[in-house]
């Protein structure tokens, strides 16, 4: 799900790019813990029994950002693991690499760089064996998706990506995984759907507003948006692949205040830049009573989203 946020703050979501032209590791972070409770436990785990066994998996993560995706998978898979992590923002896979070594500790691994331009990361384990190895590659995947090749590929994985896209960008990418026979899990695309409490006249009409904001280009062609979960399972059901899917809904309770804040503001701003000017002002006021009942500690918000897995 995406909306460019007010000037102030980071943009929500699997975003497009915010006004300031790059996603802000500030709003990845305020949305990782949401992103990772609403992961569905029995995909993940059916994704893991379609894995090869005995043999160390090979992983893509499209639009990777800090590497989230790969913190909540990569340790639902039994395997050694090597992860070509690409994103076109070279600040947030330095960032990714900051992220990863306390995750890696908290695991009992050691983290060191194979190469000496620091875009080949081991972490091993004890006996000096590496557990993951991640591959960071600066693409623009705008431009690169005709070329990709999954061949080798074990899973081609994304979080937060595929509502962004254009139908033809994705089934390019499903043309590509499909001739190389890969898995895939595409987690967090959001589904459309929104629900505040408590409820305020204006929410359905912001929401219209803010849906078709999520249809526009988001630098792919024109956005999926709200469509891409059922897109993305036409495709891979038309190309012959089994699909399952299961809903991956944030749930952002009262305390979670910042997260709120930034939801409400960027959806605002994408809901201003639609709305004819004489319901301007409704749009301000909206915000405005949204904000008072965050930190008034009565607001929650839920937003829809779908995990897909895919295999022949």
């Amino acid at each position: 799900m995406t909306a460019p946020a007010a000037a102030d703050t980071p943009a929500p979501s699997s975003a497009p790019e915010p006004p300031s032209g790059g996603f802000s590791t500030d709003w990845l972070s305020l949305r990782e813990p949401l992103d990772l409770e609403a992961r569905p436990v029995a995909l993940v785990q059916r994704l893991a029994s379609r894995l090869p066994t005995g043999r160390p998996l090979t992983i893509v993560d499209l639009g990777c950002g800090t590497g989230s995706n790969l913190r909540a998978l990569a340790p639902t898979l039994d395997a050694r693991q090597t992860w070509h992590v690409i994103d076109n923002d070279p600040v947030l896979l330095s960032d990714l690499a900051h992220r990863i070594r306390p995750w890696a500790e908290n695991q009992g691994l050691v983290q060191r760089w194979e190469n000496a331009d620091e875009t080949v990361l081991s972490l091993d384990d004890e006996a000096e064996r590496f557990r993951y190895r991640i591959v960071l590659e600066v693409q623009d995947l705008a431009e690169t998706v005709s070329s990709l090749n999954f061949s080798g590929h074990d899973l081609v994985t994304s979080a937060a990506l595929m509502d962004l896209v254009s139908r033809e960008w994705v089934k390019t990418l499903v043309d590509h995984v499909v001739g190389a026979g890969a898995l895939t899990y595409f987690a967090l695309t959001y589904n459309g759907e929104m629900r505040w409490t408590p409820v305020d006249p204006m929410d359905d009409e912001i929401l219209a507003l803010f849906n078709r904001h999520q249809r526009g280009d988001k630098g792919f062609g024109p956005a999926m948006g709200p469509d891409a979960p059922q897109v993305m399972a036409d495709l891979f059901t038309a190309a012959g692949y089994s699909v399952t899917t299961e809903p991956s809904d944030w749930d952002a309770a009262p305390d979670a205040r910042g997260f709120q804040r930034t939801m409400a503001r960027g959806i605002a701003a994408a809901a201003a830049e639609l709305a004819p000017s004489e319901k301007q002002p409704r749009v301000r006021q909206w915000l405005d009573r949204r904000l008072q009942a965050i930190e008034d500690g009565h607001s929650r918000l839920r937003v829809g989203h779908g995990d897909l897995l895919a295999h022949p």
